[in-house]
Order: C-alpha cells, then structure tokens, then sequence
C-alpha cells in the first residue's frame, strides 16, 4: 500500500518522531528514463540507500515490487532534505505519482535534451503532477545539453510560458541546464527550488 512505502521511506530518512530535531523537506525527482534521476542523487546526497524496494500483493495473487532510489541531503546544521525518485516512465503512473508526492514539499523535472521529445515530455509531466505545478513547486534541469545543444532553455521557457496560458496560472520555476554528474549544478537546481518554494 502507499502507506507501507511511505513508512519505508521514513525508515529509511530517519525521519521518524524522535530521531533528531532537524526540520525535514522532501523532493522528488521525475523524468524520463535516463534523464539523470538516480545519477543526480547520488551526487547530491550525503546519505543514500541504492533504493528502497517494497513488494504488494495484489488482489489477484500476483506481486508489484516499488524501487525507489533514495538519498538524504543536509542543510546545514538545521536542515534536511529528503530525495527520491521513482525509475523512468513510472512515476507518471497514477499510483508512483501518489506515493511521489506524499509529503513533499517540491518537484524536480530532468529532461534529457536528446530526446527528440524533450519538450513534449516536459508538457506531459506538468500535466501529471498539477499541485505541484500550479503552485509553483517545482524546477526543471535539461541534461545532456552538451550533446544536444537544442532545444535551447529559451525552447523550455517558451513551453513554461504557453502552458501557463493555458493553465490560467503564471508559471515561473527555475529552469537551469544541468549536468547529472555535477554536485556543483545539481546544487544550484535544489537551492533555487528551495529558495522559491518559500521552505528555506
């Protein structure tokens, strides 16, 4: 159930009522497959478990076991930030995008830039996590731009600004190139996020 992969998750962070006293955040990576997610939380944490796997039985006896990677990134002394992320083209799946979004308090979008898709893939994980977007708690990283200088982040605002139109809602996340391997400019990604989500 989501609850069991919740608890999992909470086992895993440390977060659970008496651990520590840090304030805790949660945010979630989405993308298509080989985006970067898993390669970006391994940079980005300073805690991390390879991934939390988590069987369900289903109701005609048959199993699903959820993988998530995970990593735990600190704040300072005060601070922690809980990543994860869910394996390409399944956190856009209606129940991935419920145990995704439980507790989190911002959404990262990679795109892979040599996607011939990029920008559609953009629209369509948007369209997939509306609370986030529409209150503007989430940021987008285009990867792999060294090899495929096109679209360009100009492109990605551009779709920013049209769907804002169509959403009646003035979209404004940080959209940065990123490079997946990189602590330094997956960092400035997170922090802009943090910055804008107002948790900081």
């Amino acid at each position: 159930s989501k609850i069991e992969v919740q608890a999992a998750l909470a086992e895993v962070s440390g977060s659970k009522t008496g651990v520590d006293t840090k304030t805790t955040y949660k945010f979630f990576f989405v993308g298509p497959e080989g985006a970067g997610k898993t390669t970006a939380i391994k940079k980005l944490a300073d805690h991390r478990s390879d991934n939390i796997d988590h069987a369900m039985e289903g109701n005609d006896e048959t199993s699903v076991t959820v993988a998530m990677d995970f990593g735990v990134m600190e704040l300072g002394s005060n601070v922690r930030l809980n990543l994860c992320a869910a394996p390409g083209g399944s956190d856009t799946s209606e129940f991935m995008a419920d145990v995704l979004r439980q507790g989190a308090s911002g959404m990262i979008i990679l795109i892979d830039n040599r996607r011939r898709t990029a920008l559609a893939e953009l629209e369509a994980f948007v369209g997939a996590y509306p609370d986030f977007v529409d209150n503007n708690r989430f940021a987008v990283g285009v990867t792999h731009a060294d090899q495929a200088p096109e679209p360009d982040i100009e492109a990605y605002r551009v779709t920013i600004n049209r769907l804002s139109g169509q959403r009646g809602k003035l979209l404004h996340p940080p959209i940065f190139t990123v490079d997946a391997r990189i602590a330094q400019d997956l960092q400035k990604l997170v922090q802009a996020l943090f910055l804008s989500t107002g948790a900081a």
